[in-house]
């Protein structure tokens, strides 16, 4: 029986990486491309599903597409509206309060 010294211990540690690393490369021999092959090319849809954060940024895309107009009617059904309407709301309530309306 030999006797486990700490240079054979490092030996042994060495040889098990070693063997690691190769079995690595024999599941994997492929490199992995680091930049994609053609212009504007898309990530695979399965990564993209089920992300709301996708959803949030299609839904954003499409609102930017469409005409001014077209955005402040959308928000306005919902009940939104823009910081400049709320601020001559204010001005009117402030106007109205002091009586000069």
């Amino acid at each position: 029986m030999t006797q486990l010294t700490i240079l054979s211990l490092k030996d042994m540690i060495n040889q098990v990486l070693e063997d690691a690393f190769k079995h690595t490369q024999l599941d994997y021999p492929d490199e992995l491309i680091a930049e994609p092959t053609t212009i504007n090319q898309h990530p695979p849809e399965d990564l993209t599903e089920g992300n709301e954060q996708s959803i949030d940024t299609k839904l954003i895309g499409v609102l930017q597409q469409l005409p001014k107009a077209r955005r402040m009617a959308i928000f306005a059904r919902f009940g939104m509206y823009t910081q400049q309407a709320l601020l001559r709301n204010i001005n009117s309530v402030q106007k109205a309060t002091k009586g000069s309306l």
